[in-house]
């Protein structure tokens, strides 16, 4: 995707789903979430799920934990979530990280904490060197 960061600069960055940074996952403690990666890049990828209590084989640790999904290949990662909190996916791999493919996991209670909460906010902050022409 190109992206225009500040007037006339344009980056190519890469995203889940089409979107950068990607789609915002929702989920409820207690669920069982099953998400299906299709790798439409021109390398290898692999999700990492940032402080999730969860399967080493599923960490997405490039090598360690889990073999790349190949360019075209497709890998299914299948957590159950008891944990509760926000937390963040990205790339296991540093360039397709600097390229922003990372976003928020929620995880919400199965039961409100007190005092309620109107509204969360989640922010993302992202380096960026932008060269003029």
């Amino acid at each position: 995707m190109r992206r225009e960061f500040l007037s006339g600069y344009e980056m190519v960055v890469w995203g889940y789903n089409g979107s950068m940074p990607g789609p915002t996952i929702e989920a409820t403690q207690g669920d069982h979430v099953r998400i299906v990666v299709h790798n439409e890049l021109p390398e290898t990828h692999s999700i990492h799920w940032h402080g999730f209590e969860l399967p080493i084989s599923i960490d997405g640790a490039l090598f360690i934990t889990q073999d790349p999904i190949p360019p075209g290949g497709n890998y299914i990662y299948e957590i159950d979530l008891h944990q509760t909190g926000t937390y963040f996916y990205h790339s296991h791999f540093l360039m397709q990280k600097a390229f922003c493919m990372v976003d928020m996991f929620i995880i919400h209670p199965t039961t409100a904490s007190q005092p309620v909460v109107d509204r969360d906010f989640g922010l993302i902050f992202q380096n960026f060197f932008i060269l003029p022409n």
